[in-house]
């Protein structure tokens, strides 16, 4: 409705005409009061909409009547609702198929009870099976019994879960790690001490000695790498005494070491005579020849060579370690440097070890301003490549290094 007052043509505006004209201005402020409000309530419920829908966590809504109000994109992945499928007003049971869910559903809206809970669902895209935790909550109005409906978040925790499973199978491999050199060192002892009347000679008696020597040596090391990993998940940098050290002497020092412990594997080097001094931490650069070498002699079969070579390039040096073993299939390959990770097969299951060593590895050499990968193929073995400075980088100030 649209009402006009003219007063150009002479005469000017009476009382009756303001009073009309401050109604018609009070109406015209009351609706673009109207107008903005209403404009401000849809800007915030796009908002929310786009908030709910990027969510990494799946959302699910539905009303007391069991219609579905909310499904975001991350929820619609896990039900495998296509493209363009509108679900809205739908009864959830039509929508979602897992009964443990539905039953979330149905104790929130009809017992009003909130609970929580976990479901394995294969993932629509990548085939893999992935693992949610569920809590559902009820939707109360301005009055605690005025139920509105029921909301669900399906938060992906896989990762959590295949982390708690391999720290568990880190503890019991480790456990069994600890004890097989103790084991050894307990008997061996306990032989020695027992032999009160001479009965072996002093030749056996070294050679006990040396087999407990060895053992112990074995047992230090892992309590080293345990240690040192404790260090780096606690954010601790692992502190590096760099010194000029010749490379091909200590990869002798090593293999000749890692030879004592197996009498069915080649060690062979491989170093040109002009190899050039590096400036690194001896013991660090110890610990990663000795954890390569002793994984590539795990992974290898009897009579098996493993070959360590040396380059220099330019302001680097090139080393690589080569087994012949049973190779690393490549869907592992991009996490066979991370915490715990360990391929689970037979042969592997058989070979022990923690799982600890290669990400250990990878953080000493990149501790040095180096770089490593593997290449490798199934059943024909592995090479693991690392590249060092020939001098390490900088110390970072205490005060400069970035918070963990």
């Amino acid at each position: 409705v649209v009402h006009a007052v003219n007063k150009r043509c002479g005469g000017s505006f009476n009382e009756e005409d303001v009073r009309l004209l401050e109604r018609l201005a009070r109406n015209a402020a009351a609706v673009i009061v109207s107008a903005q409000l209403y404009r401000e309530v849809v800007e915030e419920k796009e908002e929310l909409q786009h908030t709910i829908e990027s969510l990494y966590a799946g959302l699910v809504m539905v009303n007391k009547y069991e219609r579905i109000t909310q499904m975001n994109a991350s929820a619609r992945r896990i039900f495998g609702v296509k493209n363009g499928e509108n679900v809205i007003g739908k009864p959830f049971k039509e929508v979602i198929n897992i009964d443990k869910v539905r039953e979330l559903f149905e104790n929130a809206l009809y017992n009003r009870d909130e609970q929580a809970a976990e479901i394995s669902v294969k993932d629509q895209e990548s085939e893999a099976e992935r693992i949610f935790q569920v809590q559902a909550a009820i939707v109360r109005g301005d009055d605690d019994n005025d139920l509105i409906g029921a909301v669900a978040i399906f938060n992906d925790i896989t990762e959590i879960r295949n982390v708690e499973r391999m720290k568990t199978a880190f503890v019991s491999t480790v456990s069994h790690e600890l004890r097989t050199p103790l084991t050894s060192i307990k008997g061996f002892v306990s032989t020695l001490l027992q032999d009160t009347e001479g009965y072996y000679d002093r030749e056996t008696q070294r050679e006990f000695l040396q087999i407990i020597d060895t053992e112990t040596d074995r047992l230090k090391r892992l309590i080293d790498d345990l240690l040192n990993v404790s260090r780096i998940e606690s954010g601790r940098a692992l502190q590096l005494n760099p010194k000029p050290i010749d490379l091909p002497s200590l990869a002798e020092r090593v293999a000749t070491i890692q030879r004592s412990y197996t009498n069915k594997h080649q060690i062979i080097l491989d170093f040109p005579e002009d190899f050039p001094t590096i400036v690194a931490d001896e013991d660090k650069i110890d610990q990663i020849l000795t954890n390569l070498i002793n994984n590539a002699i795990k992974y290898s079969p009897r009579g098996g060579e493993v070959r360590v070579k040396g380059v220099p390039e330019g302001e680097t040096v090139l080393i690589s370690v080569s087994d012949q073993g049973i190779g690393i299939p490549k869907e592992h390959l991009h996490k066979i440097f991370e915490r715990f990770h360990r391929v689970d097969n037979r042969d592997t299951r058989e070979a022990g070890g923690t799982g600890i060593g290669l990400f250990l590895v990878k953080h000493l050499v990149e501790r040095h301003g180096g770089t490593i990968w593997v290449e490798s193929e199934e059943g024909k073995g592995s090479t693991f490549y690392f590249r060092l400075p020939l001098q390490p980088p900088p110390e970072e100030p205490e005060d400069e290094k970035p918070s963990k």
